[in-house]
């Protein structure tokens, strides 16, 4: 038996968001070939019994970046642009001696920004290490880094660091195998010679799919967002749909309501759904299969980021049809007005809601949505496609 390792930021246990679903779906991938380490920077309190999965757990100690003008520019002329993470202590210097004394067949690092770890990587093992992407801090996230301001100097600094957070992302694309979660995201950073690879992000859930949900079409005109409601895209999403779209839907449609759902919302989420009639926040629930059942359509008012939308899978699953921006579905190989609707203003979004009142159109799209998920986006799409990375190695 072979050792591999990850590498990533929070323990992937439980696997409750999408970044633990993607990280533990390469745990299941690479435990059929051999003993899966894992290096972790946070861990939830959550976190009870992991049954044994990890051969070896290390923790990462993270410094914390510099706040001041003169250490930044410091860490800057060494090529180390924010977010990089620089972790320090003897577990970093076990795991980077154990990587270069070829005892790891395979090394996995989640996240662009847990890469400085490499630069001690001897170039004969280079070979061995993958660059899991994800989510691409370099593109129209990169601003939810950051609080705003009105100071010219501030905004040039964010500049300047991200022009060096993108020469970061293609020297790293250029030296080391790198993984990208969607066609859309490889597309932004391949260059001539480098190694680039999709993985999908995939939704497998054999309760989802055997869950009798009821018929939507039969719930009224009840939406439902679900997302974390402290990331900054979901907020400004939410937040935008509320103000723009929201307050005309509410006032067309009798008995209108939203149901928002997820973990840990902001003030700003609080505040925004208190204002409305007709809107309703579920915190931390325990079960999200009560508000699917209780939804006749999902929105996914998302105007930034990058990665795939998990949750637009997940959706798809419980026979729900989707409303999104082009955003908000960014990297999902989803066909408008078949498997999706898509919307970017308030006019858009009461003409693609008003089709689904066709129970026939409802109907269609729902389950072309669910076909879509069970056959492109499974467990099995995930591992053939990683397999195939490793084998060439």
């Amino acid at each position: 038996m072979h050792n591999r390792l990850i590498i990533c930021n929070m323990y992937p246990l439980p696997e409750n968001i999408g970044s633990s679903m993607r990280t533990m779906n390469y745990v299941r991938a690479l435990s059929t070939i051999g003993q899966v380490e894992i290096a972790y920077t946070n861990i939830s309190e959550q976190v009870n019994n992991d049954e044994g999965i990890f051969s070896k757990k290390y923790h990462l100690d993270k410094e914390e970046y510099p706040t001041d003008t003169l250490r930044r520019l410091y860490y800057a002329l060494r090529g180390i642009p924010y977010p990089i993470n620089i972790f320090k202590g003897k577990e970093k210097s076990q795991i980077v001696e154990l990587i270069n004394s070829g005892y790891y067949e395979n090394v996995l690092i989640r996240y662009m920004h847990n890469t400085i770890i490499l630069r001690e990587v001897e170039e004969k093992h280079r070979r061995k290490v993958l660059v899991d992407v994800d989510d691409i801090v370099t593109a129209s996230v990169y601003e939810t880094l950051f609080y705003e301001t009105t100071s010219y100097i501030k905004a040039y600094k964010r500049l300047l660091n991200k022009i060096l957070l993108n020469k970061y992302y293609e020297k790293i694309t250029r030296r080391f195998r790198t993984v990208f979660c969607s066609e859309s995201d490889r597309a932004l950073y391949a260059r001539k010679g480098s190694s680039t690879f999709v993985v999908p992000n995939i939704y497998e859930n054999d309760e989802m799919v055997k869950q009798r949900f009821g018929h939507g079409h039969n719930n009224g005109h009840v939406l439902l967002f679900v997302g974390v409601l402290s990331y900054h895209p979901n907020v400004r999403g939410l937040k935008w749909f509320i103000e723009t779209i929201y307050k005309r839907y509410s006032a067309t449609y009798n008995g209108a309501k939203l149901l928002v759902v997820g973990r840990a919302p902001s003030d700003e989420v609080k505040n925004i759904c208190s204002r409305y009639a007709g809107i309703e926040l579920h915190a931390d629930a325990d079960s999200i299969i009560p508000y699917y059942e209780a939804a006749k359509a999902i929105v996914v008012p998302i105007l930034q980021g990058g990665g795939t939308r998990i949750k637009i899978l997940e959706a798809g699953l419980t026979n729900r049809p989707v409303l999104s921006t082009p955003m908000g579905a960014y990297g999902l190989d989803l066909e408008e007005g078949k498997d999706i609707l898509f919307f970017e203003n308030v006019e858009e979004f009461m003409t693609k809601y008003k089709k689904l009142l066709n129970r026939e159109y409802y109907n269609m799209l729902s389950d072309n949505m669910k076909n879509i998920v069970i056959r492109k986006y499974s467990r099995k799409s995930f591992d053939n496609a990683f397999y195939r990375i490793l084998r060439t190695s």
